[in-house]
């Protein structure tokens, strides 16, 4: 009977010691590959906004209900804890326009404020009351280090590259004209104005500084003229 009993809490034993080399392996390998995952969550969240419909009699109103976040001291690198709490929150997140840059491979939603659920679904709005086509249209995204996920392309961007935003109703086309570095605290680039300008941040690779690329509006067209830049 004992050694019945004894097979037994080495059978029990063995299997307690498989499940915590497997949860091990599990754990580490999450270590080792967070960054992937952390980018692929990211781009498949981006991916499934954009690829939604854009209506614009309801943008206004759906951009009034969420209660966007405005305060660039709490924008900081999404950790892999922060993608996996939005992750499993899911907020919803409005899709108020799109932007569009060829040249980069940069197809986005445009989504309001700069809260980590915004700035992991899209390109977010750096003021509460901007209006495509007028003044200075600013926009933010982060660098993720991977030449592919959010703003990460645009450090390849040249001047003289086409840059669209719509809004579902009309698109507008600008031109770059600036791409430079700047000071974190540089922040009157996104000031408004009245000459229509496109204005877009994100972080250096080493995140010290900010890549500021802007450029003019050059033209407006009807959304179904160019929509093909929207898919």
């Amino acid at each position: 009977m004992s050694r019945i009993t004894e097979k037994h809490k080495k059978k029990r034993f063995s299997i307690w010691q498989i499940i915590f080399l497997t949860l091990t392996l599990i754990v580490g390998l999450v270590l080792v590959f967070n960054e992937q995952i952390k980018q692929q969550w990211i781009y498949h969240r981006t991916q499934m906004a954009v690829k939604k419909p854009l209506n614009p009699k309801t943008i206004k109103k759906e951009e009034k209900k969420y209660k966007a976040s405005y305060n660039y001291k709490d924008v900081k690198p999404l950790s892999f804890q922060e993608v996996a709490k939005v992750k499993a929150q899911n907020p919803h997140v409005p899709t108020i326009g799109k932007i569009s840059i060829p040249s980069v491979n940069i197809l986005l939603p445009i989504v309001p404020g700069v809260s980590n659920a915004s700035l992991s679904t899209g390109a977010g709005t750096l003021h509460k009351h901007q209006t495509m086509g007028r003044g200075n249209f600013a926009l933010a995204s982060h660098n993720m280090n991977d030449y592919k996920t959010l703003f990460s392309p645009l450090l390849n961007i040249k001047k003289q590259a086409k840059m669209y935003l719509t809004n579902g109703s009309k698109i507008y086309e600008y031109t770059v004209i600036t791409k430079r570095y700047i000071s974190p605290t540089e922040i009157s680039v996104i000031d408004n104005h009245t000459t229509p300008e496109l204005t877009l941040i994100t972080c250096s690779l080493d995140g010290k500084q900010r890549l500021l690329v802007q450029g003019p509006l050059k033209a407006t067209y009807s959304y179904r003229s160019k929509e093909n830049l929207f898919k």
